[in-house]
């Protein structure tokens, strides 16, 4: 479970990360596109650390 979450977090990290560096150099980065970029992170950050656990737990089983 905390591997799951570590990795979501990662991702999660990585997502501002790119964003910060988005931002510093002057693209267009307005109310609108933060709102679908960092949704966007959050569901990527879901759909990893899901994949991971269930990954994670098919593995444990053979």
């Amino acid at each position: 479970m905390s591997d799951s979450i570590i990795s979501s977090i990662i991702v999660l990290v990585l997502g501002v990360l790119l964003y910060i560096s988005l931002w510093w150099n002057a693209v267009y980065t307005g109310w609108r596109f933060a709102r679908w970029y960092f949704g966007i992170i959050l569901a990527l950050a879901v759909i990893v650390g899901v994949c991971y656990e269930l990954f994670h737990m098919t593995w444990l089983s053979v």
